[in-house]
């Protein structure tokens, strides 16, 4: 927004930019506030991480697995890894299954129509129902758009091909690669601070919104912005809070889980 001309202020409740995004030092070493990787499939979101860390940027292969049928499988499932990991029996009771479910022409209305629709039953109810309950909830619950993001599912002609040829040229849903600035994640959080401050964004720290009305903004530090665009991310269950909102909108944010 400050490279396209807009005065911007940032109010960070923290005493540091990025949030979770943020490194700090410890003796010799420089540690991040848990577990974080950057990757994308998209090209032009890549190029402006590589701009940002510059020669700082580190790769390494991106592998991600899951435990079923007490062995792991790639994460996203791939087909081919599947067949070869869970045994002949059940690779056959999949195989049946995807055969009748293919017969299905109904329309799927949530995640679950989906999956049992382009996979059956049988590795429904073993690999997709228990591996969503982990990660997301259950899938009856999830709109079919999840499903078809994360789990991809083949055509009979992609399904045999894979078996014997592997599956080449398929579109990835995930990026093979992930990328690290090699001082820590904040690294990445300071580098778009800088670019932004050069635009003239300006940066209140260990400050935050106590009432948000309209266009008139008042922070804990007493001070009050007149902004034309409010930009949030502030947990929707607080933002509501700082709004004047009836009690029973009030009462549905503070019930959200």
């Amino acid at each position: 927004l400050s490279e396209a001309g807009f005065a911007v202020t940032i109010v960070e409740k923290m005493d540091h930019i990025g949030g979770l995004a943020a490194t700090f030092k410890w003796k010799k070493y420089e540690l991040d506030l848990g577990p974080h990787k950057f990757y994308t499939i998209l090209p032009g979101i890549l190029d402006v991480f590589k701009e940002l860390v510059g020669r700082d940027v580190l790769s390494h292969p991106k592998t991600s697995k899951i435990r079923l049928f007490d062995t792991f499988l790639d994460y996203p499932v791939k087909l081919v890894d599947l067949l070869k990991k869970i045994g002949p029996w059940r690779a056959f009771r999949f195989g049946l299954d995807y055969f009748i479910a293919q017969l299905s022409s109904s329309l799927p209305k949530n995640s679950e129509d989906y999956l049992r629709s382009k996979y059956g039953t049988y590795a429904f109810k073993n690999i997709f129902l228990p591996l969503s309950e982990k990660i997301w909830g259950h899938p009856f619950q999830l709109d079919v758009s999840l499903a078809e993001t994360r789990v991809p599912a083949p055509t009979i002609s992609e399904m045999i091909s894979g078996m014997f040829f592997g599956a080449k040229g398929r579109n990835h849903l995930s990026a093979d690669v992930f990328y690290y600035p090699r001082h820590g994640i904040g690294q990445m959080s300071q580098a778009m601070w800088d670019r932004a401050k050069k635009h003239g964004a300006k940066l209140l720290l260990s400050t935050e919104p106590i009432s948000i009305h309209a266009h008139r903004i008042t922070l804990s530090d007493k001070s009050v912005l007149h902004p034309d665009y409010l930009v949030s991310t502030i947990h929707i269950k607080h933002l509501i809070s700082l709004l004047p909102s009836p009690p029973q909108v009030q009462h549905a944010a503070s019930s959200l889980k």
